[in-house]
């Protein structure tokens, strides 16, 4: 574990140039997993359950920068065997450390004994604890999310037993823990939060970033994240007054204040995506898989500092985000640095340990993407039941239309039909009446020929003739039996009586 302590107030520009790196803790044997720090003192989680507190040596006055860098081992106790300790919150003037272990349990620990206290009031099955910090002990809240629902916990005192008469006592003593306050259900997890004061917790959920307004426990969304659950992983820093710093972009900070409304005139640009955050005012110290850089939270500049010698650390931890003395000194950030592996752990049967603990942690990746998978396509198959609705409606609409459009194209057709047909038979009334054409017939021809008029099935207009057909022809020919139409209507009708011969101009 490393140290970084600020520069003091009155350094040369650039400021922030002279932050410093020491080791102050170094324990190859044991895999650090968390840590937390407050004032000069940290407590750290292993891998195995192991909670251990360091703190400088005691000639070293409280508030000032010890004479060695290096911190001794105050004390340590097992906390859980089989899990390790995945999150660690401290609470100093409580006299309280808050635990979150792997199998979701949050316990409760003494400080500085470290002596085990009562586990937290329905806090089974958590996934991240926060904690909001406060200048007293009633100040303090404690906020545990689980896969359904938060829970949120208020600071209560110890309380000396009251005695009554005759000896008898009326209440009981009662220790100082952290009472449940307020229970949010939640519909879908929450993957990052952090206290904004007393009156708001920030909170990433799946797609977003969410306020949750206090005590009225009103839940609004303040701020996209792209790429949703998949490409950018959430994570922010709060700041004072309620402000706070949130990732947007993998390497891009917005600035908030307290009702979620953009605060300052620019953003905050990292190199890198940060694995971590830490807030030393006036600083902010980001650690990313190269290192670590320091930034100014005044202005949109570039990092003051880089300290690529922090490559493969894991955590960060501030002492506090306030000005601390001696001249209000920036307060120091711990780094948890990831150890080097022994050569025992080069065995076979450390190494088929490890690969279980990796094919584990694979196998609870996989499972969450698999039930990711399955929301997708869920979704997906919304969506396509969706569009086929409206295709078809979109079809029925257009064969309708479609219906119409003939409809309307076929109506003048059948009027011009059944004009030509009022024609004919008039034209054929009248030639009769006027002609006498109808003496010079044949009687005997007469029958037949309307027999075979009544019988013509190929005839392309399906009225009956007025008249025999010979009839009509022979008027058609008195009519006009040169012109384009006259010898068209001749064809037509010397196919249904094709014993009237046509001329050779008529064949034409």
């Amino acid at each position: 574990m490393r140290r970084l302590e600020p520069p003091p107030p009155h350094s040369a520009p650039p400021a922030g140039a002279g932050w410093l790196v020491s080791t102050v803790h170094e324990d190859p044997s044991v895999k650090l997993t968390a840590l937390a720090a407050w004032g000069d003192d940290v407590a750290i989680g292993t891998s195995d359950g192991m909670l251990l507190r360091l703190a400088p040596p005691a000639q070293a006055s409280a508030g000032e920068a010890p004479a060695s860098t290096a911190m001794t081992l105050q004390g340590r106790v097992r906390v859980a065997a089989e899990h390790a300790i995945v999150q660690v919150c401290a609470a100093g003037p409580c006299g309280m450390l808050v635990l979150l272990l792997a199998d979701g349990t949050v316990t409760t620990h003494e400080l500085p004994s470290l002596k085990p206290l009562a586990r937290l009031e329905r806090g089974v099955d958590c996934t991240s604890i926060a904690m909001l910090h406060a200048d007293n002990a009633d100040g303090f809240r404690l906020a545990a999310a689980g896969r359904k629902k938060l829970i949120l916990y208020r600071w209560q005192a110890a309380t000396a037993a009251v005695a009554g008469g005759a000896g008898k006592q009326l209440f009981d003593a009662e220790a100082a823990c952290f009472v449940p306050l307020a229970e949010v259900a939640l519909q879908e997890p929450i993957r990052w939060m952090a206290w904004g004061g007393e009156r708001q917790l920030w909170l990433a959920l799946r797609g977003r970033y969410a306020r949750l307004a206090l005590p009225a426990l009103e839940m609004a969304d303040v701020l996209p994240i792209p790429g949703g659950a998949k490409h950018t992983e959430p994570l922010g820093a709060s700041l004072d007054g309620g402000e706070v710093l949130l990732l947007s972009q993998e390497t891009l900070g917005v600035f908030l204040d307290n009702v979620g409304r953009p605060s300052r005139g620019f953003s905050l640009t990292l190199s890198e995506a940060p694995l971590a955050l830490a807030t030393a005012t006036p600083f902010l110290v980001a650690l990313h898989k190269r290192g670590a850089e320091v930034h100014t939270l005044l202005h949109a500049r570039p990092p003051v500092q880089r300290l690529p010698q922090l490559a493969g650390a894991i955590a960060l931890a501030s002492a506090g985000t306030a000005p601390q003395p001696p001249a209000l000194r920036p307060p120091a950030v711990f780094v948890l640095e990831r150890r080097e592996r022994k050569e025992s752990e080069h065995k076979p049967g450390h190494l088929v340990k490890e690969l279980g603990h990796v094919v584990k942690e694979l196998g609870r990746d996989v499972k969450d993407h698999v039930k990711e998978l399955g929301r997708d396509v869920k979704e997906l198959g919304r969506d396509i039941g969706h569009h086929v609705k409206e295709l078809g409606r979109d079809i029925k609409g257009h064969v309708k239309e479609l219906g119409r459009d003939i409809k309307d194209l076929v109506r003048p057709h059948d009027e011009e039909k059944r004009g030509h047909r009022r024609t004919l038979s008039n034209r054929g009334s009248s030639s009769s009446a006027h002609d006498g054409a109808g003496a010079d017939l044949d009687a005997s021809r007469a029958p037949n020929m309307a027999r075979e008029s009544e019988g013509s099935e190929s005839a392309e207009w399906s009225a009956p003739l007025p008249r025999p057909v010979d009839l009509m022809i022979s008027y058609l020919r008195q009519l006009d039996g040169t012109s384009p139409e006259g010898r068209a209507l001749l064809r037509k009708y010397a196919r249904v009586a094709p014993r009237t011969p046509l001329s050779a101009s008529e064949h034409l």
